[in-house]
Formats: structure tokens, C-alpha cells, sequence
């Protein structure tokens, strides 16, 4: 895991029903890229 995975699941622990929107606010990256991350977690898996 990069350092945006952990930054992102951090963000999720703390919410876990965080929308695209809030996460990328909080780690000051665009909605589509929050989305694309996490998509990936998928196919990492």
C-alpha cells in the first residue's frame, strides 16, 4: 500500500460512510481520483 491507500483508509476508520466528495476534501485529491483508488483495492486484492 502507497501512502494515498493509507491516507484514504485512515479517512475511512474514522467514517466509514464517507462519500467520494468527503474523502477527496480531506485529502485534498479530486472526487474521480478517491473513486479510481479505492476501485483499485479491488484488482489489488
Amino acid at each position: 500500500m502507497d501512502k494515498l491507500d493509507m491516507r484514504l483508509l485512515q479517512s475511512l476508520m474514522k467514517n466509514g460512510r464517507a462519500t467520494w466528495s468527503d474523502l477527496a476534501a480531506e485529502i485534498e485529491m479530486s472526487s474521480p481520483a478517491v473513486a479510481d483508488a479505492c476501485a483499485a483495492w479491488k484488482t489489488k486484492a
